[in-house]
C-alpha cells in the first residue's frame, strides 16, 4: 500500500483499515508465484535428472550445475509472469480505492493485456 500511494505522490492512509485494501490479491499473488516456482522447479530439475540417466548416469559436472540452476532461475521468472495480473488487480484496488471486482471489471474493459502491465517491453 506504501509503494502505490509514494507512486502516487499520495499520503499514507490514516486508519489501519487503508492498509487491508488489496490484501487478499496480494496473498493470492504470492501464493501463485510461490507454487508455480515449486511445481515448474520440480518439472524441470526432474526433466534434466531424466536426461542425466539416459545419458549414462555420469556424476553431475559443473556444465550440469549451471543449467540446473539456469532451469531454477526460468522457473522463478515464469512465476513471476503469472502471478502479474494479481498484483495488478491489488494495485488498482489500491490506487483507485474499490474493491476487487470493480478492479477487475476496470482492467477488462481496457483489454487482456492490462493485466500483464509491467511484464515485457
Amino acid at each position: 500500500v506504501g509503494k502505490v500511494h509514494r507512486q502516487l505522490g499520495r499520503a499514507l492512509p490514516a486508519k489501519p483499515r487503508g492498509f487491508m485494501v488489496g490484501l487478499p490479491m496480494g496473498a493470492v499473488a504470492q501464493g501463485e508465484r510461490f507454487a508455480v516456482t515449486l511445481v515448474l522447479d520440480a518439472v524441470l530439475q526432474g526433466r534434466l535428472r531424466q536426461w542425466e540417466q539416459e545419458q549414462g548416469n555420469i556424476p553431475r559436472s559443473s556444465a550440469t550445475r549451471v543449467v540446473s540452476f539456469g532451469l531454477s532461475m526460468l522457473s522463478a521468472g515464469a512465476s513471476e509472469a503469472l502471478a502479474n495480473p494479481p498484483v495488478v488487480i491489488k494495485n488498482y484496488q489500491i490506487a483507485h480505492e474499490c474493491s476487487a471486482r470493480a478492479a477487475c471489471a476496470a482492467l477488462a474493459s481496457q483489454g487482456p493485456q492490462s493485466f500483464f502491465r509491467g511484464v515485457g517491453p
